[in-house]
């Protein structure tokens, strides 16, 4: 709090000290270091480059980096958890056996599925919005202010660059349906692809790749 009631911060400043900045910019980069096991990023790291001009037109630059650990101050319990699960997997209708609602780690996941695209695509089949609109109504009812993460993977099939690449397409893909079907905030979502890695089961046969071609969406737990 202040010992004032102005309401705007600078015209105070201004009134009060005889030198103050006139101008502020600069840029802060933000690197965030997931943890694939905790599902979180419980450490990040930031460069910054600021600078002022002051009244007098006396300028200033700063730069340099600075480092913190994060720790999750929100998390379910897991009864809470399984029975969210419970309630999502109640509302999926039966001809819907691709989705795949669990519990993991990292939150509460819900698998969509390889059939949301033809083969090698990263758009959306038309026949498959139903499925997306579904999920998107249940995120908007059981998680309104929930971290929402799409997650994209594929199989071994081709080169591992082509594989992320292709990951990365179809989770962006649902991640920008969702934000403009008004399902999910754009600030409290974000995307990634992770190509071949993390498979669900060996990739030996084609219907085990199947599985593996998929895209999930993850319910942050905290």
């Amino acid at each position: 709090s202040y010992p004032f009631k102005e309401e705007n911060l600078i015209s105070y400043y201004l009134k009060t000290l005889k030198n103050v900045p006139q101008y502020f910019g600069g840029s802060v980069i933000i690197d965030y270091y997931w943890d694939i096991d905790k599902g979180y990023a419980p450490y990040f790291e930031q460069n910054y480059d600021l600078y002022l001009i002051m009244a007098d037109g006396t300028r200033y630059r700063f730069q340099g980096v600075a480092t913190g650990n994060m720790e999750i101050i929100r998390k379910w319990n897991e009864n809470k958890k399984q029975d969210l699960i419970n309630k999502i997997k109640s509302e999926l209708p039966s001809n819907f056996k691709d989705v795949e609602v669990r519990n993991e780690k990292k939150g509460i996941v819900i698998d969509l599925g390889e059939i949301l695209f033809d083969y090698n695509s990263d758009k959306i089949r038309p026949d498959q919005m139903e499925k997306l609109i579904l999920i998107g109504n249940i995120i908007k009812k059981y998680f309104p202010n929930y971290q929402v993460i799409v997650e994209g993977y594929t199989d071994d099939i081709g080169s591992e660059e082509y594989n992320l690449d292709l990951s990365k397409r179809r989770a962006y893909s649902v991640y920008l349906a969702l934000i403009n079907l008004g399902f999910v905030s754009p600030n409290l979502i974000s995307y990634i692809g992770y190509g071949e890695k993390f498979p669900k089961v060996p990739n030996n046969s084609e219907e085990n790749r199947k599985k593996n071609r998929r895209v999930q969406i993850v319910i942050v737990d905290y």
